[in-house]
């Protein structure tokens, strides 16, 4: 890139000299981007550019009201750089925020990139990554994504990215199949702690007895939590209820068996005189299937453990398939989790067996997993005895 396109991206309002660049999806990497600023002390003389990850449709799980870091920072959409990007010039249409690092690299600034699991590190960019790391002028710091990052592997992501595709979309993901191992984010992410430019910011730690949590980075993270409860003056009343977190991807298969599961749990719930909640993913759109149910449309866009921080009393249990929540408000709050896994019908399900699996297996010790209905029957009583 020549001086003169240098300076046109300087005057575009892309700022180059940055020191924290962020790339966030969802509102647990909100919190999770949050606790890594507390815990590093990052200030207001700082600031850093966060990108939003859209959706297919366009739209962000997160907007600028849910931000309040104590330090300086802009937001802005990945995809509307791109666009200020084509305006300079033709030459560098392709030119993601990556290249800026470059541009970075060159004035000698340290740049810390801040990604929510290696998972979100796309093909495309791992080549930036190398050219960036000659320079020694990038840190990788990789923080807490959710359940898929202890379930899932860099192939099994990729997986899953071809089974959920149709059409040309799925025989692009087949192509880019080789490359994704030639430049394998696992080598990426080996170079970068060899040369000791890698640092891990996740709520468990993988030891030879399993997950464990890691206490330093929870403890921050419950710190978010309560402090963004207190931007929330309606309290939450969760006596005497279950609440349901349910996943996006019955919809996306145009399934119903989750809505069988709860109707079971509902009518458990009905003889012992419990609430019952089901607090949707933001992702999904269509609430009417959960007719007859109690459906928590105005917190939608508000993480649970928020909600429970916010509330006076804690909720009974939390229900789900695989939901992160069922961990978190499990280590945070002393929630008890039921993980439906071995009663939900799998059939229909395609692609997400194993995952239910392997989330079972690595917190085993963290969730209740009942094997049927009268299971969770009992589950359930013994709940409403204790508390």
């Amino acid at each position: 890139m020549d001086q003169g396109n240098e300076k046109q991206i300087r005057l575009s309002g892309i700022i180059v000299s940055m020191k924290y660049v962020a790339v966030i999806h969802s509102q647990l990497h909100l919190n999770a981007l949050y606790a890594y600023i507390k815990m590093n002390n990052i200030c207001s003389e700082d600031e850093i550019e966060v990108y939003l990850q859209e959706e297919p449709d366009g739209s962000t799980l997160i907007s600028e009201e849910d931000f309040f870091f104590p330090c300086k920072y802009t937001v802005s959409r990945k995809k509307e750089q791109l666009k200020k990007l084509k305006k300079i010039s033709k030459s560098i249409n392709r030119i993601t925020y990556f290249y800026l690092l470059k541009i970075c690299s060159k004035k000698g600034t340290h740049i810390n990139c801040i990604y929510p699991d290696n998972s979100t590190i796309y093909v495309k960019d791992l080549y930036r990554f190398q050219k960036a790391s000659r320079a020694d002028c990038l840190k990788l710091v990789i923080i807490e994504e959710g359940i898929g990052m202890y379930i899932r592997d860099e192939k099994r992501w990729l997986e899953r990215g071809i089974e959920s595709a149709s059409g040309i979309k799925k025989t692009v993901y087949k192509i880019l199949s080789p490359i994704w191992f030639k430049y394998s984010t696992k080598k990426i992410l080996e170079m970068y702690s060899k040369n000791g430019n890698l640092q891990r910011y996740n709520l468990f730690l993988d030891t030879k007895d399993g997950l464990v949590p890691n206490k330093d980075y929870c403890k921050a993270f419950a710190s978010v939590f309560s402090e963004r409860a207190e931007r929330y003056c309606n309290c939450v009343d969760y006596s005497n209820t279950i609440i349901i977190n349910s996943q996006p991807m019955f919809e996306e298969l145009k399934i119903d068996d989750d809505i069988e599961c709860y109707k079971r749990i509902k009518e458990i719930c009905n003889i012992k005189n419990i609430r019952l909640i089901i607090k949707p993913h933001p992702r999904e759109k269509h609430l009417e299937r959960y007719l007859g149910f109690e459906v928590d449309t105005e917190n939608r866009g508000i993480s649970q453990e928020i909600l429970i921080a916010k509330s006076n009393t804690k909720p009974l249990a939390i229900i789900g398939l695989f939901s992160t929540t069922l961990v978190t408000g499990n280590i945070f709050y002393d929630i008890p989790a039921i993980c439906v896994g071995k009663i939900i019908d799998r059939g229909k399900l395609v692609g997400f067996g194993n995952d239910i699996d392997n989330f079972i297996n690595a917190f085993h010790n963290t969730i209740n997993v009942p094997e049927n209905y009268e299971d969770i029957n009992v589950l359930i009583e013994q709940l409403r005895k204790i508390y």
